[in-house]
């Protein structure tokens, strides 16, 4: 059974990021803090006002003294004891602090921040210097550990940072995982599976978004299921129509065939004729309607690829003494093609029957096989005429189309090539209609495989 997870909104995902990422902050701080104080409890570190205290501690000593002596003063507090002319007598400063220092002497300004002086009853001035910032106790931490701020800052940084990165994968995760709903009915329409079970989503944004998509879904299946069925009306009434009008045909045919039997004027048999010409058209037109209508049904079979070559250059070759076929496919090359094979042979007959009809007494049809790089059944029929024109290049496998100057009694329907690439495109070929040397030429292309098997097309 599916599990039913609590809905939320999108909104209250950021509310509660930012809120849980802004109390990880203060706790931070707060942890900052309480560790800070807990360190200067224990006497780990000095707070940040320790070496001001000392200097004005030692200062206060140094009151009791004629003369200057450092016992007693840190070692983080810099100074410089000048004598009465200005010179340094004795400093713990480097180069650069000392420039500071003498800066601060002739100034003799002790209201800056981090300078404090003492003039002693000899006329000597001492000059200290020191930061406000924590200190560690012990001096070897103090040596070569990173200033506590650093350190510390950087701790909670690193804490921030973590935590952000984890809430943020969190969220991402979230939202990641609804949006694959939208993936999943993607590939389903794409697939043009429309019988699935509602989508739906924990975030409520996104589940209302599926809920209209499922709409959209269920109006699309019923309008494909309506024109599907339409279409199947279609095909039955034409069907239908097309056995109902072979019966006139026939009958047409056979009387015309006993008029011309009788003794006829010139006239009389050029007019029964002419009778007899067009019952044939309509006869080829109710053909191709009932070829174009059945076995779209019809069941898939592995045929071989030998099988299938000497069966359409048989059928070929019985069709017009005018064809010429060229095989090279034995079946030791064990190639196999998955076909409605029925269909299929129309298909074919179509094509080569398109060609004798473009194709003048004199001329020759050609009609090859081949293999192409292992995978691809190659079928190319060139007939004998005078090949496509630009328009034609480009229409012909369009239903019904005919160009303008064949519109007339010349038992052409405009529906062979379209027929033909339907059942190539149906069995995930490629149908490609160009002009050759000698004429236009059709070459089908279908899918193939390397499968032994054990059996021949009867």
């Amino acid at each position: 059974m599916e599990t039913h997870r609590r809905k939320v909104s999108l909104s209250y995902l950021l509310i509660r990021f930012g809120i849980m990422n802004l109390m990880t902050a203060g706790l931070v701080l707060f942890c900052w803090f309480a560790s800070m104080t807990i360190l200067q409890s224990r006497g780990v570190i000095h707070y940040a006002n320790y070496s001001e205290q000392a200097v004005n501690q030692f200062i206060e000593q140094q009151k009791m003294k004629d003369a200057f002596s450092n016992k007693g003063l840190p070692q983080t507090i810099t100074y410089a004891l000048f004598n009465r002319d200005g010179m340094i007598k004795q400093t713990n400063a480097d180069k650069k602090q000392r420039e500071r220092l003498i800066e601060s002497y002739r100034q003799l300004d002790t209201t800056t921040t981090g300078t404090a002086s003492y003039t002693y009853p000899n006329q000597t001035t001492v000059i200290f210097q020191y930061d406000y910032r924590i200190q560690y106790v012990n001096q070897t931490m103090q040596q070569y550990f990173p200033r506590y701020e650093y350190l510390s800052i950087g701790l909670c940084l690193l804490i921030l940072v973590s935590t952000l990165f984890f809430s943020m994968r969190n969220l991402r995760k979230k939202i990641v995982q609804n949006l694959a709903h939208f993936a999943q009915f993607s590939e389903n329409i794409a697939r043009q599976t429309l019988d699935f079970e509602p989508i739906h989503s924990e975030i409520n944004e996104f589940d209302d978004a599926l809920q209209t998509m499922d709409t959209m879904r269920k109006t699309l299946a019923a309008s494909l299921r309506s024109q599907w069925l339409a279409e199947q009306r279609r095909q039955l009434e034409m069907v239908a129509l097309a056995h109902d009008l072979k019966t006139p045909l026939t009958l047409i045919k056979g009387y015309t065939a006993l008029l011309l039997e009788d003794s006829l004027s010139v006239e009389q048999q050029n007019c029964v004729q002419i009778i007899e010409k067009n019952s044939n058209h309509a006869k080829d037109y109710v053909d191709l309607m009932l070829t174009a209508s059945v076995g779209v049904d019809e069941r898939s079979e592995r045929v071989p690829v030998s099988a299938l070559t000497n069966k359409f250059a048989t059928k070929a070759k019985e069709m017009s003494t005018l064809i010429t076929t060229n095989q090279t496919i034995n079946e030791s090359q064990g190639l196999v093609c998955v076909v409605k094979y029925d269909r299929l042979l129309r298909m074919f007959t179509n094509i080569v029957r398109n060609a004798i009809e473009h194709t003048p007494n004199e001329g020759k049809i050609f009609v090859s096989f081949a293999i192409k790089d292992q995978t691809t059944f190659q079928i190319e029929v060139v007939d004998g005429g005078d090949g496509f024109s630009a328009a034609a290049l480009q229409h012909a496998c369009e239903r019904f189309w005919r160009e303008d100057c064949a519109r007339k009694s010349d038992g052409h329907t405009g529906i062979g090539l379209w027929f033909a690439n339907e059942v190539v495109t149906e069995h995930q070929g490629k149908l490609m209609v160009t002009n050759s040397a000698v004429g236009g030429k059709v070459c089908i292309e279908l899918p193939c495989v390397k499968t032994p098997m054990n059996g021949q097309l009867t």
